[in-house]
């Protein structure tokens, strides 16, 4: 019996993603990556979904710095607001040298650099500047008087001035001994029958405003004094033991009180210039490279008073000193953040730590490393325990030892301008790529990297269950996972695949993907497809209508080709469960 001949049916096979990753620009990913991703997220790992909806909490005219405490406070332009309520009282400088604002949590206060003011977030009329410069000229009826005096401005009382000692003294007379230098301070006692030194004098300087912004504790320097060596000495740094509105008490030995009615006296509380503060263990740190106020080249490292921001020259030989150090590394500070309990200022080739306690005991701990890239500071954040960072070669994870690059996915592009922010597990950094402004999300538990969108983030806060982040080109204030504000309309997303079908030896191609997803009410999602680096073409589409949510397996035939690209664009909510690749064998021939 004879028979037709009959062609046999290669054996197709499936191969199934149901686990979706990141980014990944490499020439060759996994299934599951995606060569580009727009506006998609990891919170329903491992499905493929878009971010959440943002909300538009209001819009700034100016926005400059943000930061979280009990409430959100922001800048913009040149005012401060504090749970929506502009501070009054403050005026900052809107210089372009002087903007974007370092926002500080002190205890109670926050702290805005480099206007370097302040205000309580407990009480907002508690605010000021953090320095003090104030001079008073000297006329008749505005005269200053300096006289010897106990450490709470009291008068000591009658006190001869002699270079001999006074024949028959009382008991407790005081005695001012110009004879010997330098001259001393002498009280008598009946009971040893002699003369004893007080060893600690001071001097009460009083003038109409004098001590106005000052308290007691605070170090200033005073210039202007002008007189006996005794006065002049009085110049300088000093710290002031007891103050009032019209009067202030500093170490110092006159013989006899001396008035002043020319002239003038200048009272400085100054605060150092700084590149980038952070505070640690109830102290504010601050670094700088270059010019200090007085016009001299610097390159140091600063601590405040212990508890004290307004204080840097207190030096009373104490644990809670002011501190000082000057650092060997080349080059300009590029950032300064306080990790593990130890504060940290990087350069872009090293690192600076500080181990100690207390200012007698403080060291600074140089490592070589790739710091912190100039132009992006605002990129340290702490995420889940670890720090992390835009330095010259990409995103940086850092635990205590070296940097680890964490965004070899993203390709090698040029990279700056780095804002980052954190919200639970992941890395928000906005940054410049390419001269174009581009928002990734780095999900460390995942150690998956996608992309939102191009918003300019001047800065991010962590406050109420949400991340805020103002937005440097519209000016919003923007609740990025949706928890405040007026939601947006909806969320347009995008997921390219790579190369589909180079990972195969032998002739294989794709006869159909099969996509299993879930649409929610008005949601729309269309897939198009790229032969062989051809132009895109749109091979199917699907959505749900208003009223109702749906799930659906939609099936896209592709035509035979050596390579393919698929591209899934969606507006509203979606989840993608799968994709299925139908692939069938071909002759032995070239493909395509």
């Amino acid at each position: 019996m004879a028979y037709l001949p009959s062609l046999r049916q290669k054996a197709a096979r499936q191969v199934v993603t149901s686990a979706f990753g990141g980014i990944n620009r490499a020439e060759r990913i996994q299934d599951g990556e995606f060569a580009e991703a727009m506006n998609l997220s990891t919170r329903e790992a491992p499905l493929l979904c878009p971010r959440k909806r943002r909300g538009t909490v209001r819009t700034l005219n100016n926005p400059q710095g943000i930061l979280a405490k009990e409430r959100l406070c922001w800048v913009d332009g040149s005012h401060v607001y504090y749970d929506g309520a502009a501070v009054a009282g403050l005026t900052l400088s809107t210089a372009a040298t002087d903007c974007p604002k370092q926002l500080v949590g002190f205890g109670a206060y926050i702290l805005i650099f480099p206007d370097q003011m302040y205000f309580s977030a407990l009480d907002p009329t508690d605010c000021g500047s953090m320095g003090l410069d104030s001079t008073i000229t000297c006329t008749s009826s505005r005269k200053a008087t300096l006289a010897p005096c106990r450490v709470d401005g009291s008068d000591w009382g009658n006190i001869t001035v002699s270079a001999t000692e006074p024949a028959d003294p009382a008991n407790g007379q005081y005695w001012m001994d110009t004879g010997a230098a330098p001259h001393r301070l002498m009280v008598y006692s009946t009971a040893y029958g002699s003369w004893t030194q007080i060893l600690t004098v001071y001097t009460r300087i009083s003038l109409a405003g004098i001590g106005s912004g000052c308290r007691a504790g605070d170090a200033i320097e005073i210039s202007g004094l002008t007189g006996s060596d005794q006065v002049t000495q009085l110049n300088g740094v000093q710290y002031v033991y007891d103050c009032g509105p019209d009067y202030i008490v500093v170490l110092g030995l006159l013989d006899q009180a001396v008035t002043k009615s020319s002239g003038s006296v200048r009272v400085q509380r100054r605060v150092p210039l700084m590149d980038y503060v952070t505070e640690s263990e109830n102290r504010l740190w601050g670094c700088r490279y270059g010019l200090n106020r007085d016009g001299a080249t610097v390159n140091e490292i600063y601590a405040c008073k212990l508890g004290d921001f307004r204080n840097w020259n207190v030096y009373q030989g104490i644990s809670t000193d002011s501190y000082t150090v000057s650092v060997g590394s080349d080059g300009p500070f590029t950032g300064a953040i306080t990790y593990g309990g130890y504060p940290m200022f990087f350069k872009e080739n090293c690192l600076h730590k500080l181990y100690g306690a207390q200012p007698k005991n403080y060291q600074v701990m140089t490592t070589q490393m790739r710091g912190v890239q100039a132009g992006s500071s605002r990129s340290l954040c702490i995420v889940d325990g670890t720090l992390m960072y835009l330095s010259q070669a990409g995103a940086e994870a850092y635990e205590g030892a070296l940097p680890t690059l964490v965004s070899a996915p993203l390709g090698e592009r040029a990279r700056s301008e780095g804002v980052g922010g954190t919200a639970g597990r992941k890395y928000y950094l906005s940054m410049l790529e390419d001269g174009a402004r581009h928002l990734y999300v780095y999900d460390a538990a995942n150690g998956i990297w996608l992309e939102e969108d191009a918003i300019e983030a001047v800065g991010f806060a962590e406050w109420g269950g949400d991340l805020y982040a103002l937005d440097g080109d519209s000016g919003d204030m923007l609740a990025l996972l949706g928890t405040a504000g007026t939601p947006e309309e909806t969320v347009n997303w995008q997921a390219e695949s790579g190369l589909i079908g180079w990972d195969t030896v032998e002739q294989k191609y794709v006869t159909r993907f099969n996509i299993r997803l879930a649409l929610e009410q008005g949601a729309r999602v269309e897939v198009r497809l790229q032969y062989d680096g051809g132009e895109w073409q749109q091979k199917a589409a699907i959505s749900s209508d208003a009223a109702r949510t749906r799930t659906a397996l939609m099936p896209v035939y592709p035509r035979r080709c050596d390579h393919i690209r698929m591209r899934m664009t969606g507006s509203g909510e979606a989840r993608v469960y799968s994709i299925a690749r139908l692939l069938s064998g071909g002759g032995d021939g070239q493909r395509g």
